[in-house]
């Protein structure tokens, strides 16, 4: 659903021809479930170059905070990666040691997480917090320097007042306040890059547009790359270059934002657009995508929406679809897009 009114529009990055500073091939993520393994992650690939802000959309359980968490090394037991690589800044990741990987973490990509309260140490101050993320980022800092760099970190995210959250545990602040507070951890370190998954959940609309505003600025001015994962499809119009859709662990279409808005290939990008209530023809009804996500199994043939597409037909069911060109210049993995005449 839409949730927010925004006013920044992005830009297209600058470099786009230049290596890509994040490459995810091949990832596939597994849990074991009751009968068989759960592959909720499967296959997924894609590349990011810098300054590039990219939107991972689907319904919960499609993949998208797994695929984050992937790329990070933050996938806890039982879940485990079979298959794929991740490279960030050249360096291949999946194969880092974790001390190596702490380094990246925070310094070179920062995080925000879905869960802001469970993301903070209960038995510590705010500015306590801050302050250690940045010791250990940014060790020069001394005295006051920190303090004038929490204040700077603290004011953009809506805090007029930043002494009195810094004071505060974090069981005092609500959960609006608690998400800003782990948005400025995040950027605390300083990174390159941005993964933020759910970044204005719980927010009223004026924060909403405050933080999408603050995130455009930093991805314009700073060139801060930002992987964005949400579901609501007015931020990702008004944030993202690009959109990538994904439905059970798999990418389904991906491609230039406004193009994949207005003209949407993969019949589940169509159908989640369908969902958004429209005020002009609005008729008392919530329109909703028939049936429900089943959890995607390893090794089961066709494609993962067939069972809840309009559309589907006997291959659907029978044989997963490749991925295609589309015709607003992304791609789609649909058997209603496969070229004439491949198999």
């Amino acid at each position: 659903m839409i949730t927010a009114q925004v006013t920044a529009h992005p830009s297209e990055p600058s470099a786009v021809a230049a290596p890509p500073i994040l490459s995810v091939q091949g990832l596939s993520v597994e849990f074991p479930g009751p009968n068989a393994a759960i592959r909720a992650v499967g296959d997924v690939s894609f590349s990011m170059p810098a300054g590039e802000i990219l939107a991972l959309v689907g319904e919960s359980g499609s993949g998208k905070s797994v695929t984050a968490l992937s790329i990070l090394g933050l996938v806890s037991a039982p879940g485990r990666l079979v298959g794929g690589s991740v490279q960030f800044e050249g360096r291949k990741l999946t194969d880092l040691p974790e001390h190596e990987m702490a380094r990246i973490r925070g310094r070179r990509i920062g995080w925000v997480s879905q869960t802001p309260r469970a993301s903070l140490n209960p038995s510590f101050k705010i500015g306590r917090q801050i302050a250690a993320v940045l010791a250990a980022c940014s060790p020069d800092l001394k005295g006051s320097a920190v303090d004038r760099r929490i204040d700077a970190l603290l004011r953009p995210l809506g805090f007029t007042e930043p002494a009195r959250v810094t004071s505060a545990y974090p069981h005092q602040l609500s959960g609006g306040m608690c998400q800003r507070v782990c948005i400025a951890l995040a950027l605390a370190g300083d990174p390159i890059m941005l993964i933020a998954d759910e970044p204005t959940t719980a927010l009223d609309v004026s924060v909403q547009a405050q933080i999408l505003s603050l995130l455009h600025q930093l991805n314009a001015e700073r060139g801060l790359s930002i992987l964005i994962i949400t579901h609501d499809l007015a931020i990702v119009s008004a944030l993202s270059h690009r959109v990538m859709v994904l439905y059970g662990g798999q990418v389904q279409e991906t491609g230039p934002t406004a193009e994949v808005l207005a003209d949407p290939a993969h019949p589940y990008t169509r159908a989640l657009i369908a969902a958004i209530p429209d005020s002009t023809t609005f008729d008392g009804r919530i329109p909703q995508l028939r049936g429900q996500a089943e959890p995607p199994i390893a090794g089961v043939p066709g494609c993962r929406f067939a069972a809840r597409c309009d559309h589907a037909f006997v291959a659907c069911h029978q044989t997963l679809p490749s991925a295609h060109a589309a015709g607003h210049g992304g791609r789609v993995r649909c058997h209603l897009h496969q070229p004439v005449g491949s198999p």
